[in-house]
């Protein structure tokens, strides 16, 4: 069963998707140089941050099967304590 964790990007990677098509859209309506360059520049970037929503749902249900931020009564949050690890190794230091 999918978690929020495998769905919520994929929901967001669909509406930037659809707001990159709309972007698109009136870039092609316009006739103003500048506003078209930037329009174009903005639907790419919708569309690379698409990319990478997608393609990291994907690695992180390839590598374990199991949602990174869920919370483990027993572990406690694991993002969170590998954070604060890192945090200590950094004062350490």
């Amino acid at each position: 069963m999918l978690c929020c964790c495998a769905i919520m990007p994929i929901i967001k990677a669909v509406f930037m998707l659809v707001l990159a098509f709309f972007v698109f859209l009136a870039v092609s309506k316009t006739e103003l140089k500048g506003l078209k360059l930037f329009g174009k520049i903005l639907g790419v970037i919708l569309l690379i941050l698409a990319g990478y929503m997608i393609a990291m749902n994907v690695c992180s249900r390839m590598s374990n099967g199991r949602c990174p931020m869920k919370y483990n009564k027993d572990k406690g949050n694991i993002h969170m304590k590998m954070h604060h690890q890192q945090m200590i190794q950094q004062e350490v230091k």
